[in-house]
């Protein structure tokens, strides 16, 4: 629905969703949150990518995609400072982690914030320009 352009319509089943799951294990909400933070990335929809990846750590803390998400999020609202902070955090946490470099990657590839993006692969990732 998100690649469809028919973002309300999708906001409003996606929430159904998360409803629907409340009797889940925690970490299959979370999973399911960190997945739309993904989705949300890939839809252009930041802000709503932020939401959704804070939502999921919420539930718990131990989820690296999600808290990579959270940092890429904030780079791609301009909040840079904010972006560095997590994004350091994050690698300090769970390493290198390979949704970080993928997330990094994608950043390149959508020309947003290119020179963030290839500092920290250089730093953390060893990929040089």
């Amino acid at each position: 629905m998100l690649n469809a352009g028919q973002v309300e319509m999708a906001r409003l089943a996606l929430a159904e969703a998360l409803e629907a799951s409340q009797g889940e294990s925690l970490m299959y909400r979370a999973g399911m949150r960190e997945d739309l933070a993904f989705r949300f990335f890939r839809a252009g929809l930041y802000r709503d990518m932020l939401k959704v990846a804070q939502e999921a750590l919420t539930l718990t803390d131990n989820l690296p995609a999600a808290t990579f998400e959270q940092a890429v999020a904030h780079f791609l609202l301009g909040e840079m400072d904010r972006g560095y902070t997590l994004f350091d955090a994050a690698v300090e946490r769970f390493g290198a982690h390979e949704k970080g470099e993928r997330l990094l990657d994608a950043l390149v590839k959508l020309d947003a914030h290119k020179q963030v993006a290839r500092r920290l692969m250089q730093r953390y990732y060893g990929v040089s320009e």
